[in-house]
């Protein structure tokens, strides 16, 4: 998005190019014609204050652009599912060098994420009961 390109202020089409008019001087005068319409802009300083224009247009659209997306990259949205919210807590573990089940103070195994099979089930069925509580929640919100 940061190519500029110079429109037809009439058609705008991109299909423009820039001439000098050799019957009055190679250097002072300039034409700026569309290929498409036949749209003609006539004198070096109305020539250059159109691209002017049109490019400071264009720089500001790209400065918003990409505030926009600066702003979406700082703003850290928490999950809105459980499951997500749990997975990530359980990455914070794994980085502190604890077991990944959020009741358990231990260092895990070095071939797993948990100290123990006990902790591993007892995720298991956290996650098993945390499932079925939503889907009765979600079941009891559209009968509702």
């Amino acid at each position: 998005m940061n190519d500029f390109r110079f429109s037809c202020l009439h058609c705008n089409s991109t299909s423009v190019y820039m001439e000098s008019d050799p019957r009055v001087s190679w250097e002072k005068d300039k034409i700026l014609r569309c290929y498409i319409c036949g749209w003609s802009l006539y004198g070096k300083d109305a020539v250059e204050d159109a691209i002017k224009k049109q490019y400071d247009a264009h720089q500001k659209l790209v400065a918003e652009e990409a505030a926009k997306e600066a702003a979406k990259k700082a703003v850290a949205t928490l999950p809105t599912d459980w499951e997500e919210l749990h997975i990530m807590k359980q990455e914070s573990r794994k980085r502190q060098g604890l077991c990944a089940h959020l009741g358990c103070d231990k260092p895990p195994k070095s071939n797993s994420m948990y100290c123990s099979r006990k902790c591993c089930v007892k995720n298991a069925h956290y996650k098993e009961r945390k499932r079925k509580e939503n889907a009765v929640l979600r079941t009891s919100s559209k009968a509702a």
